[in-house]
This record gives C-alpha cells, sequence and structure tokens, in this order.
C-alpha cells in the first residue's frame, strides 16, 4: 500500500521550501523554462506497491528519496494511448485519472530507473505506470504549469465543451498557431475555445490533480509511458 501526504508547501514548509529551491535552479539553468502553481506532495509506498496507468492533467515532477522506483512512459502524441475524448473526460473530471490500458502497449513503453537523489519530469499528460523495485519507497511529487501547458488544459477543455454542448466535433488540439480551435465543420470559436472553465477553482481557472491515482500492492508485472523524459540528477 502507499500513504500520501498532499500540499506540502502549506503542511511542510521546510519540504515545500527545498522543492521552490530545486525549481528555481532549474528555472536559472533554463531562462526559459517559467513554472507556476507548484503543489507539492509526499509518497511513501511500500516494496512490490505499484501506480495504476494514468494521465495527470498538470506537468509533474518525480523526486527520489527513497529506494529505487521503475517509471514506465508512453508517448504522449500517440492517440493509441491515450484518445483525445478519455482525456477531454479527466480534463472536464468526469471520470479519474486512471485511463484505458492494454497490455500490448508495453512494447512502445520506455522504462526508466530511478534512484535516490534523482528527479523526473515527462511530457504533458503521458499515460505513465510507476512500479516500485525493492524495499520502502519515499518520492516527493509536484504538480506545476507551465505558459503551454496551461494552453493545452484549455483547449481540452474547451473541445470537450464544443463536443458536449454544441454537438461539435473539435479537429484540432493545437494550443497556437493554425488549425488551432478549428472544428469538423468548418467553423471555430477563439472565444469558446479561451474560456475558463465554468466553476473556476482559486487557481487561477486550472483545477488542481483530483487525486493520484491510486496505488496497490503488486499483483503481476504491467507497464506503462513516453517518448522522452527530462531526467535531471540532484546530487
Amino acid at each position: 500500500g502507499c500513504g500520501c501526504a498532499r500540499r506540502l508547501e502549506v503542511k511542510a514548509p521546510q519540504i515545500g521550501h527545498l522543492v521552490d529551491d530545486a525549481f528555481a535552479a532549474l528555472e536559472k539553468a533554463n531562462p526559459d523554462l517559467v513554472t507556476s502553481r507548484r503543489s507539492s506532495s509526499l509518497l511513501i509506498s511500500s516494496p512490490g506497491a505499484w501506480v495504476h496507468y494514468h494521465a495527470d492533467i498538470p506537468m509533474v515532477a518525480l523526486w527520489r528519496i527513497r529506494g529505487p522506483k521503475r517509471v514506465w512512459l508512453y508517448d504522449a502524441h500517440d492517440k493509441r494511448h491515450l484518445l483525445d475524448e478519455v482525456l477531454e473526460r479527466v480534463v472536464l473530471r468526469e471520470t479519474e485519472e486512471d485511463i484505458p490500458y492494454d497490455p500490448a502497449w508495453d512494447g512502445d513503453a520506455r522504462a526508466i530507473d530511478l534512484e535516490p537523489g534523482w528527479a523526473l519530469s515527462w511530457p504533458q499528460n503521458a499515460p505513465h505506470r510507476v512500479d516500485n523495485i525493492d524495499g520502502l519507497n519515499v518520492s516527493i511529487t509536484t504538480d506545476y504549469f507551465i505558459p503551454a501547458a496551461t494552453r493545452k488544459y484549455g483547449v481540452y477543455f474547451a473541445n470537450g465543451m464544443l463536443r458536449r454542448r454544441f454537438g461539435l466535433r473539435p479537429a484540432s488540439t493545437r494550443s497556437s498557431g493554425p488549425g488551432a480551435g478549428q472544428v469538423r465543420d468548418g467553423t471555430r470559436d477563439e472565444e469558446t475555445r479561451d474560456a475558463p472553465p465554468e466553476r473556476a477553482p482559486d487557481d487561477g481557472g486550472v483545477p488542481a490533480r483530483r487525486r493520484r491515482a491510486g496505488c496497490a500492492d503488486r499483483r503481476a508485472g504491467r507497464s506503462a509511458t513516453s517518448d522522452r523524459a527530462d531526467l535531471t540528477s540532484l546530487r
């Protein structure tokens, strides 16, 4: 099993400050990186525990503290692994972050073994699973947004509303440039595409994670996950 303490920046500010310092170092080394709406959780899980195949709405950084962990990442751009309609349901809060999974997709997965002192981030909404390899595992996960991630959330929210309210079939999930906001009947509605959620949360219109996808004791080996991953040593 596993336990989760959320909102470390409020409940354990001394740990939250360490996360802030790490992001400050990353942003200093990458001037184009601008993060916002960061929220961290402490995860403690037993040997053999695993996290279900799922997709997160925000971007995520996974910071390893204790115990080896294997992250399986799927290609964020391969629609077989995550249909637009499924992601729309997650964004619109019609379903949890757990999404349909087919073991046949494991051949497309990239497995990354994380040791204590390392951190991992992956493309927004990339489906993934996580396996504990051995021993007690301790991690910090940080949800965060960059401007492009906020725009992508807005596109999927608007597309979902266009599909449900007006019976349209959005033809594009691009958040900028030619083709952004197009629907299959040839119309486009910029105002609708950029509209905030009907029940806008207090964090600027982007919902926080509803819940971390369930952690369970391992019963059988199953995989998940992405075409690229950004690995940063914290040593």
